[in-house]
């Protein structure tokens, strides 16, 4: 098993979540709990793909979707992803960025 030493909760960002780029598949390759960013961009059919990529045993606790929408633009994006997230039976954590995109 490998771990990244870095840090406890090694997270993506909203504009390095490609499903083929380096971010993703360094961390599909580490056990450390994952946080991946979630903003307007992103659609339900992607946040799946990507859970699949980062959480293939569905693991509870693994990983975290951060959330990052704004004001507003939460009510429009966020809705989707959840229903999609639930509807598929996928094991994550929600939580909400404090920091970033969401004055």
């Amino acid at each position: 098993d490998w771990y990244a030493t870095s840090g406890h909760m090694i997270w993506i960002g909203d504009r390095t979540r490609q499903p083929d780029h380096a971010h993703v598949e360094y961390c599909r390759g580490i056990k450390n709990p994952l946080g991946l960013k979630c903003g307007p961009s992103l659609t339900p059919d992607g946040l799946l793909e990507l859970i699949d990529l980062l959480n293939p045993e569905n693991e509870p606790g693994r990983l975290t979707l951060i959330a990052r929408f704004g004001s507003d633009k939460v009510a429009e994006h966020l809705p989707k992803l959840v229903r999609a997230v639930k509807k598929e039976g996928r094991s994550v954590v929600w939580s909400s960025d404090p920091m970033h995109g969401n004055t």
